[in-house]
């Protein structure tokens, strides 16, 4: 059974009540927004979200992949997570990344049935659109409200899920890839070690956040021998990690503070003493490398 809803806590409050009943378009409205696969709410603990934003982006989604679509996503801006649906013939793969500080997949590959998430989709949006009309018909003619309205009809007329675009697969690639020049200090080197295939599922267009989660095992050498640090995760979000790391890191040195925390893609923190080898002035506008 799956069962998308909006909170009830912004139904009881009499202030907001007031003021969307004397609107004239578009009014936010902040709560909660569930997703309930067999009882199990997959967005519980996230921020209080744009009820109608989302629960319009979510109708469109599903509506896409009903048409035919094989991936779509849904932003959930308040908890800073995306909300990733992936058809596979008859079902959806839903997961969940957050892509901020620190990244990393929440939830991963819960597979529904794609017509009943058509339906809760559809009874999610007519169901909100109830009652904005029943508070204020304005607030169904503002931009998300006209879009909510679209993307129901179109998943009303979508009884029959389409089947899915055949898409061409990308020709695999032996053995696992690598960027960097180990022995050649400092360096970044990663290798794949699954779902490289996925690379090569991107069309171009929107950002596709689905074809870049792949895994593999990331490490920094500083000089030769062992890598000073190693991990294994979905390369990706370990990458956007380690930049945010190295630009904080960076800050510092230019603040001239005397210490820092490191921070690691998988959440330990390295403590550098930074008055110890001072950084040296690049040549021209730049700098070099700081040793540590």
């Amino acid at each position: 059974m799956i069962r998308i809803q909006a909170g009830r806590a912004w139904r009881r409050n009499p202030r907001l009540l007031s003021e969307l009943r004397s609107a004239k378009g578009e009014l936010q409205i902040h709560d909660a927004i569930a997703i309930e696969v067999d009882g199990v709410d997959l967005a519980a603990g996230l921020s209080e979200e744009s009820v109608l934003h989302v629960t319009a982006e979510l109708a469109a989604a599903v509506a896409g992949l009903a048409a035919g679509g094989d991936r779509a996503s849904v932003a959930f801006r308040a908890a800073g997570v995306d909300l990733l649906l992936e058809r596979r013939s008859g079902t959806v793969r839903l997961s969940l990344v957050k892509l901020r500080r620190p990244a990393g997949v929440v939830l991963e590959g819960v597979e529904v049935e794609l017509d009943a998430l058509r339906r809760a989709a559809l009874e999610s949006g007519r169901s909100l659109l109830r009652e904005l009309a029943a508070l204020n018909p304005a607030l169904t003619r503002s931009a998300p409200g006209r879009r909510l309205a679209a993307a129901t009809r179109r998943l009303g007329a979508l009884a029959t899920p389409r089947p899915p675009a055949r898409r061409r697969a990308p020709a695999a690639e032996e053995g696992p890839a690598e960027i960097g020049r180990p022995g050649r200090p400092p360096v970044c080197q990663f290798e794949l070690t699954g779902g490289a295939e996925a690379l090569g599922t991107f069309r171009g267009g929107p950002p596709d956040l689905q074809s870049l989660l792949v895994r593999g095992r990331l490490s920094l050498r500083v000089g030769p021998g062992a890598p000073a640090f190693a991990s294994e995760g979905y390369l990706f979000l370990m990458l956007r990690e380690l930049t945010g790391s190295g630009l904080a890191l960076l800050r510092a040195l230019e603040a001239g503070e005397a210490e820092h925390a490191l921070v690691l893609c998988d959440g330990a923190q390295v403590q550098l003493d930074l008055e110890a080898k001072p950084a040296a002035r690049g040549r021209g506008r730049g700098h070099e490398p700081v040793a540590l």
